[in-house]
């Protein structure tokens, strides 16, 4: 059943031109059966999938705690082709030892950086970071005859584009100097002096996320110092690794921060253990404005959970998924689904997605399709092996809708519509939400003209507004 998410309508300023409504709903999925795993991941009770990253040519990598895939030895770190199968080209021997790689990032030139809590790659020591050329094999000019991270335990990345590379995790030291908990490396794997972390952060501080946007990096965990300042679990650093003064934590304690994220506009969303936030009651998702004070336009303390959220992704709707643990009529449920302002979105059901298991990450292809892996052996009601990809399951009519001198088609619309004008000289086209609030775009359809909207991430359906 198709269900409602957000009313849209285009205006055009022709005074005899009929005004259309755009119905957009939300995506509900179902798997899409051409991509198949097989028997997917080791099926031993500790075994999952915990990462995943698409390169530009549309393969997968998937990280996680595996010995195999599809009856195939693959030691934590695997590669599929667009439909599912293992990809053959890409050998990486025995793979990691120890737990493995909980994080990776592929660069513009192919090349795989992967970081974790490993000490060896392929039988070389690799201690908690590595960089893979594109057929697997270790890259020797990154870190060579470097030591790497003395603890072995990297917790998260950030890739920029010039090859730099930020690193958090549990450590004090990278190739035998002073490092404590973040550092960054020059895209050769060796230390970047002009970012400053002096003292770092103290020996009883956990680092769990990182994330940079503007010049700025947003640092989260179970905190209290940094390069001797006071600081309570979310600190904004500067570029060259000073705190920005400008933002202030409303933390009053140490507290578990387990996600820090940049929204588009700078905002900042954390989740974890907490409660309170500049001493208000908060739950334990929240969204700050810039200089770290909450946002008020945001409020999502109905998921009532009880012990921890530690997971956003976005999606191109404007929705947020979010790895929480929260409450649906007494059930634990970790995968939800909200809106922009924090609200729940009422036509999401966990319990058609996957109940009590645990998503541990996701990604939004191109094509609308949603790929998503983790501890998840059951969709709807479905066996999968550790790995699904989703579909929407909305029909498409190719029965154009002619509304006045529009021609408006296929409705519902998947991946594009056409508007077609019929003897109108000129017509501007502006698309509001619900709100009022107009979006991003105007365009200009000139007579017996045909306009293309790309609808990929929206589903439309077309109605006259009487």
């Amino acid at each position: 059943m198709k269900n409602l998410n957000q009313f849209a309508k285009f205006i055009f300023t022709q005074a005899l031109l009929a005004v259309i409504g755009i119905n957009c709903f939300s995506q509900n999925y179902e798997i899409d059966p051409s991509f198949n795993v097989g028997t997917g991941f080791s099926s031993d009770a500790d075994s999952a999938a915990y990462g995943i990253e698409i390169q530009a040519d549309n393969k997968i990598l998937v990280l996680g705690n595996f010995h195999s895939f599809d009856g195939t030895p693959m030691n934590k770190l695997v590669r599929l082709n667009s439909d599912g199968s293992i990809d053959p080209t890409f050998i990486i021997g025995t793979g990691f030892v120890d737990y493995g790689p909980v994080v990776m990032k592929v660069q513009t030139d192919g090349k795989i950086i992967a970081a974790g809590y490993f000490d060896e790659y392929n039988n070389v020591l690799a201690k908690g970071i590595v960089r893979l050329h594109p057929n697997g094999a270790l890259d020797t000019t990154f870190n060579y005859n470097g030591f790497g991270f003395n603890y072995s335990q990297v917790e998260k990345i950030i890739l920029h584009d010039d090859g730099k590379i930020v690193v958090i995790g549990v450590f004090n030291g990278y190739n035998g100097s002073i490092a404590r908990k973040i550092v960054r490396l020059n895209s050769d794997g060796s230390i970047d002096t002009s970012f400053d972390s002096n003292l770092g952060f103290c020996d009883n501080s956990v680092l769990f996320d990182i994330d940079f946007h503007t010049n700025k990096y947003v640092v989260s965990g179970y905190l209290n110092t940094y390069n001797g300042d006071s600081i309570f679990n979310i600190v904004l650093l500067n570029y060259d690794g000073s705190i920005d003064a400008s933002f202030n934590s409303g933390f009053i304690n140490p507290q578990y921060v387990y996600l820090s994220k940049f929204t588009s506009d700078g905002k900042i969303l954390i989740g974890g253990e907490f409660a309170e936030y500049g001493g208000q009651a908060s739950g334990n998702f929240i969204r700050l404005n810039q200089d770290g004070t909450a946002d008020t336009n945001f409020n999502a303390q109905w998921l009532n959970s009880s012990l921890e959220t530690s997971k956003v992704w976005f999606a191109e709707d404007g929705k947020l998924w979010v790895f929480a643990n929260s409450s649906y009529s007494g059930n634990i449920r970790w995968l939800n689904r909200i809106n922009e302002d924090g609200s729940q979105d009422p036509t999401f059901d966990p319990d058609t997605y996957f109940g009590e298991e645990l998503p541990l990450d996701m990604e939004f292809l191109n094509d609308g399709k949603l790929l998503i892996c983790g501890w998840i052996s059951v969709f709807n009601g479905s066996t999968i092996h550790g790995i699904v990809r989703l579909q929407n399951t909305l029909s498409v009519d190719s029965n154009p809708k002619i509304v006045e001198n529009l021609t408006v088609y296929p409705n519902p619309a998947t991946s594009s519509v056409n508007v077609s004008s019929k003897n109108i000289s000129k017509s501007e086209i502006q698309l509001f939400d619900a709100s009022g609030r107009k979006i991003n775009y105007t365009y200009v359809v000139l007579n017996n003209d045909n306009l293309v909207l790309n609808t990929e991430h929206y589903r439309m359906e077309f109605t006259p507004l009487v």
